[in-house]
């Protein structure tokens, strides 16, 4: 025999074949494996009633999204989220105890642990996931996480992260007035300053509520963004800042501002001129003098 004899075979592939198997081996190496095994998953979770099967389907979906996070897959994690609601939506005869477990996914990944460490371990990475990955999982967060995205506005170094974690909380305080009370009100100096900032800029009805004890606080920085902040968020009532003055200087300019741009004139233009003519205009500094006089020119 001679290796001549095998030099041509009787069945050669055409080179419009070679590249149907190229094109096909790229199409399978390219498919996105993960998300083909959380979509069967959810589909035997939606489909099975066995209460033994979806509890397996459940612990395997809850141990998944630690190893996700880890390896940087945000947009899995959005996926599982998403498909959470629903699965709560259309899956048959779906047991109170799976019921808590799958409307706890989204609660957990939301908890001021969890998320500190999504957004130190983000903000610390030298590969960044796309914008696209990191605003699909924003997207899925709850109410709660509002509180915990605005104590670590300040603390972001990667700035795209930072827009990223910003636009997050200015869609959930827009949507949930509660929670932008509950931040106001929190312990953490900094958490309120970057409140304040946010529902000053997004002129956050109701707001001004929460914002007006600040005016009290020995933070000046804190009380100069509330003097900036007020007159921009809408009250809901007219009066809501007359109802609270403070002897600092940038507080009572702040209400002055706010009271000013707020409060109706035929209510307003009176104690303003009162006012004017008194001793306390003559004897304050040229910051309140200036701020009074812009306030009373409005009118």
């Amino acid at each position: 025999m001679s290796i001549d004899d095998f030099d041509t075979t009787l069945y050669f592939l055409e080179d419009a074949e070679v590249d149907y198997l190229k094109r096909d081996v790229e199409r399978e190496y390219s498919q996105d494996l993960r998300r083909n095994v959380l979509s069967m998953l959810f589909d035997l979770l939606e489909l099975q009633t066995y209460s033994t099967v979806r509890a397996e389907l459940l612990s395997i979906l809850e141990n998944f999204i630690p190893y996700l996070l880890g390896a940087g897959d945000f947009r899995s994690v959005a996926l599982i989220l998403r498909e959470t609601r629903t699965i709560l939506e259309r899956a048959r005869e779906l047991i109170p105890e799976h019921r808590q477990k799958l409307e706890a996914l989204p609660t957990r990944l939301s908890q001021t642990d969890a998320l500190s460490q999504l957004l130190q371990s983000l903000d610390e990475a030298a590969v960044h996931p796309t914008e696209e990955d990191l605003a699909e999982l924003f997207q899925e967060l709850r109410p709660e996480a509002l509180a915990t995205l605005m104590s670590w506005l300040a603390k972001l170094h990667n700035e795209q992260v930072k827009d990223l974690v910003g636009a997050a909380a200015a869609r959930l305080a827009q949507a949930n007035a509660s929670e932008v009370l509950k931040a106001l009100a929190g312990p953490d100096a900094a958490t309120q300053l970057e409140m304040v900032k946010l529902a000053g800029r997004l002129k956050l009805p109701g707001a001004a509520d929460g914002m007006e004890p600040l005016l009290s606080s020995g933070d000046r920085g804190l009380k100069l963004a509330v003097v900036e902040a007020l007159p921009r968020s809408p009250a809901p009532r007219p009066s809501a800042c007359s109802r609270r003055r403070s002897t600092t200087r940038s507080a009572t300019c702040g209400s002055r501002r706010c009271a000013s741009s707020r409060a109706a004139p035929t209510a307003t233009r009176d104690p303003h001129r009162s006012h004017g003519h008194g001793s306390k205009l003559r004897n304050a500094d040229l910051t309140e003098k200036m701020t009074f006089f812009e306030a009373f020119g409005r009118w």
